[in-house]
């Protein structure tokens, strides 16, 4: 029996009453979450080194920026600019988590209203939309029943063009989560428990889910649903990951209820990420119509080619001569926002930091018609991953150029986000790009 369906799993932010601690608001149990999972700051590990004082200064900066200033406001700029510089990490995923949703606008820019936020659009997902899958597998089931039927009868199943696309959507779906991160695969059991439903071919259930492949796939088959113009598009099962491994670190860490409720807290919380993230910034990466214009992918690419012809004119000739072009790397890099490029998990979420930062950017400048020119910081990434190879590159041919851009080198992550903020603080070289740049991801 799911948590959701009869209201078990709490939909707002737990309370820690049983515990002995407590009413406590959203940002007290963060804190102490924090706190706890990051004893070796406090000099649990043998007293406090200077670099444990810096770091720990970092979250309570961090901290009290999320307190907000008058009227519990939040000043996102302060937030998004300790994002871009220093990351959330040191705080564990539940610091990371609150942030990525502010940028994401999931929660409100006012900290006194995020109960109330929570609550109503986790009780909104857990009830409505899971229903609504329900509904959806259970109509199809009866149809393919009485297709079976039909053609036994008649010879000819009946029309059931729409069961068609569904069983096609969840096919699709069902091979993509299956190839995610590995990291999906926390536990043995959910692989063999996967495996065990059938004839040794591991098949997602999204209406009575048990794994975390099964409510990736119920966030995926319940957006494109709801977004028909869209739909699924493979790619969007790296981009969900990301957030909700994130996510459910957060509600494992807080312990607010059982593993499964967490899962589906969590399950929640990324399916409104992944519809905000899609909606503010990615849309036009995925639709299919606008490849080939500027505001979907080929658009991106040749923005991008534009930062690093201006940044170094010598790789760009070098690529251009060995016939490399933006779409034989650069497209992973930039559809699935550097997911796949990158083996710790850790790395991708600093640098989402950096990206997220720019997401809250954009939405936020979207209602002044005057807005100039805006290179979004993932440009300066992709540009800074591209010089530290740069070596390489003018040393190679195509297919040494081709094998190092596709599988990236092992660098430190914090050495190419360094990198990339010096490109961008470089004034002459910023202002060039900015004078003819879109406000654009």
């Amino acid at each position: 029996m799911e948590c959701g369906s009869n209201n078990e799993c709490p939909s707002g932010p737990s309370r820690s009453s049983s515990n002995g601690r407590g009413d406590e608001d959203d940002l007290d149990l963060l804190a102490r979450v924090i706190m706890e999972s990051n004893r070796y700051m406090l000099g649990s590990l043998g007293g406090f080194s200077e670099q444990r004082h810096k770091d720990f200064d970092k979250v309570l900066k961090v901290l009290s920026t999320l307190r907000g200033g008058r009227g519990g406001y939040i000043n996102m700029d302060e937030l998004r600019e300790e994002c871009l510089l220093t990351g959330v990490g040191l705080g564990g995923p539940s610091l990371r988590s609150v942030v990525w949703k502010l940028l994401l606008g999931y929660l409100p820019q006012r900290s006194g209203d995020w109960d109330a936020t929570l609550a109503e659009l986790r009780g909104n997902y857990l009830n409505e939309r899971v229903g609504f899958v329900h509904d959806t597998v259970v109509a199809r089931e009866s149809a393919i029943e009485v297709a079976r039927r039909s053609l036994a009868r008649e010879g000819q199943p009946p029309q059931t063009e729409d069961v068609i696309e569904v069983q096609r959507l969840l096919d699709q779906i069902n091979k993509d989560v299956y190839r995610t991160r590995p990291e999906l695969v926390w536990l043995d059991d959910d692989r063999m428990r996967a495996m065990a439903r059938g004839d040794g071919t591991m098949v997602i259930d999204i209406v009575h889910p048990t794994t975390h492949f099964d409510r990736m796939g119920r966030i995926l088959f319940v957006y494109a649903t709801l977004n028909p113009g869209l739909g699924y598009v493979q790619g969007m099962h790296e981009l969900l990951a990301v957030m909700y491994l994130l996510f459910c670190q957060d509600h494992v860490l807080r312990s607010e209820t059982d593993s499964s409720c967490a899962a589906e807290l969590a399950e929640a919380d990324a399916f409104y990420c992944l519809t905000n993230l899609m909606a503010q910034h990615h849309r036009d990466m995925f639709l299919r119509q606008l490849d080939r214009s500027d505001a979907g992918i080929a658009g991106t690419l040749q923005r991008f080619d534009a930062v690093l012809w201006v940044i170094d004119q010598e790789v760009y000739t070098h690529l251009a001569k060995e016939e490399v072009s933006a779409d034989n790397f650069a497209f992973r890099w930039f559809t699935l926002l550097l997911s796949q490029e990158f083996e710790s998990l850790q790395d991708v979420w600093r640098l989402w930091d950096c990206i997220l930062t720019d997401l809250y950017r954009r939405r936020a400048r979207v209602s002044n018609p005057h807005k100039t020119g805006h290179v979004a910081i993932i440009y300066y990434i992709c540009a800074a991953m591209v010089e530290l190879v740069r070596a390489v590159l003018l040393a190679g041919d195509f297919a040494v150029i081709l094998r190092t851009l596709q599988h990236y080198p092992p660098f430190r992550v914090e050495e190419i986000i360094s990198l990339a903020i010096e490109l961008r603080g470089n004034r002459i070289l910023s202002r060039h790009l900015e004078e003819s740049a879109e406000d654009t991801v």
